[in-house]
């Protein structure tokens, strides 16, 4: 696992940002606009790869939540009986058991 370190010399004329302000623009991205700054995080590969991880959990964790919730409402929508067969269930039940004197 490479480990990143800030390098050793900068040029002052290239167009490349620093090392420094790559890592305070990712963190601040992070803080206001966190899609955004996740993104950043993987493509500028400034910290080990436990940390991106752990960091982008949140957003692991909402997929899991959106899918777990979408499966269990397309579970109850098939496995629940049509309305009318069970009013007129109801209606049966309710009728006959009237009938008996």
């Amino acid at each position: 696992m490479p480990k990143h370190h800030k390098p050793a010399h900068s040029n002052p004329s290239s167009s490349e940002l620093s090392y420094d302000t790559k890592v305070v623009l990712t963190v601040l991205l992070l803080l206001f606009l966190y899609p955004v700054g996740l993104i950043l995080m993987w493509v500028w590969g400034l910290w080990p790869t436990w940390v991106k991880v752990l960091i982008s959990l949140p957003v692991l964790f909402f997929i899991l939540v959106i899918v777990g919730l979408i499966a269990v409402g397309s579970l109850v929508a098939t496995h629940r009986p049509p309305t009318q067969v069970h009013y007129q269930y109801q209606y049966q039940n309710s009728t006959s058991s009237g009938n008996y004197q």
